[in-house]
C-alpha cells in the first residue's frame, strides 16, 4: 500500500506538475513561470502550518515574507516597465 501511495506521488506531483509547467512555459511570460516556481516552498509551509499543524519558527516566517515582498517588488517593476 505504501508502495503504491508512492509512485501515485510521484507520477501525479512530480510527473505531471513538471509536465505541465514544462508546458505552460511556451504560454506564459518567463517572469511569471520563475516567480510562481519560488513562491512553491513559502507556500508549501505556509499550507504545512494550516492544514497539518506543521511548525513553523519565526526565521521561516521572516524568509517566506521577505521572498513574497521581493517577487511582489519584480511584478511590479515588470509592469511599470510594460506600461511605460
Amino acid at each position: 500500500r505504501d508502495l503504491a501511495l508512492l509512485a501515485t506521488m510521484v507520477v501525479g506531483s512530480g510527473m505531471l506538475a513538471h509536465l505541465l509547467m514544462n508546458w505552460s512555459l511556451h504560454r506564459i511570460p518567463v517572469w511569471v513561470g520563475s516567480s510562481t516556481t519560488l513562491l512553491i516552498p513559502g507556500a508549501s509551509a505556509g499550507l504545512a502550518w494550516i492544514f497539518l499543524g506543521e511548525r513553523m519558527v519565526w526565521p521561516q516566517a521572516v524568509g517566506m515574507a521577505v521572498t513574497i515582498i521581493a517577487l511582489t517588488g519584480i511584478v511590479i517593476e515588470n509592469n511599470q516597465r510594460r506600461l511605460a
